[in-house]
C-alpha cells in the first residue's frame, strides 16, 4: 500500500466553503499547514455553469500537514462549518479535468470515515 500512495499521493479536499471563498482565505483557514504553492496550489472545483461548488482541493507539502488540515474538520469559515477530507491526487487532476462534477469517490474520508465509523453510525455506500 505505501508503493501504491507514492504513486498516488494524499491531498486534501474540503466541502462547505463560502461560494465566494478566495485562496488566500482557504491559506488563512489552514495556517498551520505548509501548501504547495501557496494559493497556487488550491484548486477550486467549479460546476458545469463554472460558478464555484463549495469545494476544493488542496495540495500539501507532508503528510503531517495533512494529519493537521484534518483536524480542522468542521471547523468554521466564516459562518459555514468546513469538511475536510483526505482525498487522491489521481481524483484532485481528474476534477481539474471535468470529470465526476459533484460525485463524491470513495477515496475522499473525512477523519472518523479513515478509522471506520461515521456520525450517523451508517457505512456509506
Amino acid at each position: 500500500m505505501a508503493d501504491n500512495m507514492k504513486n498516488d499521493p494524499s491531498v486534501i479536499k474540503i466541502r462547505g466553503m463560502p461560494y465566494e471563498a478566495t485562496a488566500m482565505e482557504v491559506c488563512r483557514f489552514f495556517r498551520d499547514c505548509e501548501i504547495v504553492g501557496g494559493p497556487n496550489g488550491i484548486y477550486f472545483c467549479l460546476n458545469e455553469k463554472g460558478l464555484p461548488t463549495g469545494e476544493a482541493f488542496i495540495e500539501m507539502e507532508t503528510q503531517t500537514d495533512i494529519d493537521k488540515a484534518l483536524e480542522k474538520h468542521k471547523e468554521m469559515m466564516g459562518k459555514r462549518y468546513i469538511e475536510v477530507f483526505e482525498s487522491r491526487l489521481s481524483v484532485m487532476d481528474k476534477m481539474k479535468k471535468g470529470g465526476d462534477r459533484g460525485d463524491r469517490s470513495d477515496r475522499d474520508r473525512s477523519p472518523r470515515e479513515r478509522f471506520g465509523r461515521s456520525s450517523s453510525g451508517e457505512r456509506d455506500g
